[in-house]
């Protein structure tokens, strides 16, 4: 019987081991270097403690481009002013019926955005996943 729990404590120092030496061995986490702005976003954003969804869709290039915002429940799309995207950031600027707004964001990972939302309706905290 000692035999046996002596080869269980072994086996179970050996399987820590090797799971330390795979985890220090591991590839980092992905990055957001290879991230681009074009596709199209799921986004979300709290603001006077109510949390409203969009759709954000962006075409086009760095020299240039295009897209819409489409607010959960709006009739229509509104199409965005300009778009300014970095390896790390991307913010939209768009002119709803009410104001100017902007939404920037930091890229958290190559399909994650976390930011503020600020316009005439407020200022709050967004974010979304890059579904496409």
């Amino acid at each position: 019987m000692r035999t046996l729990l002596m080869a269980v404590a072994v086996s179970l120092v050996l399987v820590g081991a090797a799971g330390a030496q795979s985890a220090s061995s591991a590839p980092a986490p992905s990055t957001p270097a290879k991230w681009t702005a074009v596709g199209v976003y799921d986004l979300y954003a709290r603001l006077n403690q109510a949390v409203v969804g969009a759709r954000l869709v962006i075409r086009g290039g760095p020299d240039k481009y295009e897209g819409t915002l489409a607010p959960d429940g709006a009739q229509e799309p509104l199409p965005f002013d300009s778009v300014r995207a970095t390896d790390r950031t991307l913010t939209v600027y768009f002119s709803p019926n009410n104001g100017s707004a902007a939404v920037s964001y930091d890229v958290v990972t190559a399909d994650s955005l976390h930011g503020k939302l600020t316009g005439a309706a407020g200022e709050g905290e967004s974010w979304g996943k890059k579904i496409r």
